[in-house]
């Protein structure tokens, strides 16, 4: 089977399954019975030609955000975070502490400071 007819075959069966109501990525790759991977690949390219759009926003049991795709040419829904919501680099107390004084064994070498020859002979 050519390329092109297998892209164009799988890519109309993700169209078929999101036409009327918004799905997840997991709920899609079962339905059309391809890898997530390839719906990432597929995906991508729907986006770019405006013929998928997320229309909505669903929660896991770990309370993680998912995205519902549909088709059609719509602006995408917004993540609406929690009131408060900080990100991680924002955080206080969210530092990388490196040490006054370095360490002079080889497991210390990746460390941000550099170690030189005069500060391990002392």
């Amino acid at each position: 089977m050519d390329k092109g007819i297998k892209f164009r075959a799988q890519m109309q069966d993700i169209l078929a399954a999101i036409i009327h109501e918004g799905k997840t990525g997991a709920q899609i790759c079962i339905e059309c019975d391809i890898a997530m991977s390839t719906f990432k690949n597929y995906l991508q390219y729907m986006r770019e030609k405006r013929l998928v759009h997320i229309c909505g926003w669903r929660r896991t049991s770990g309370n993680r955000p998912i995205a519902l795709y549909k088709f059609g040419f719509a602006e995408d829904v917004e993540l609406i975070r929690k009131s408060g919501y900080v990100p991680k680099s924002q955080r206080s107390g969210y530092e990388t502490v490196v040490p006054k004084t370095p360490r002079c064994d080889i497991a210390a070498q990746w460390m941000l400071n550099p170690i030189t020859e005069d500060v391990c002979q002392s």
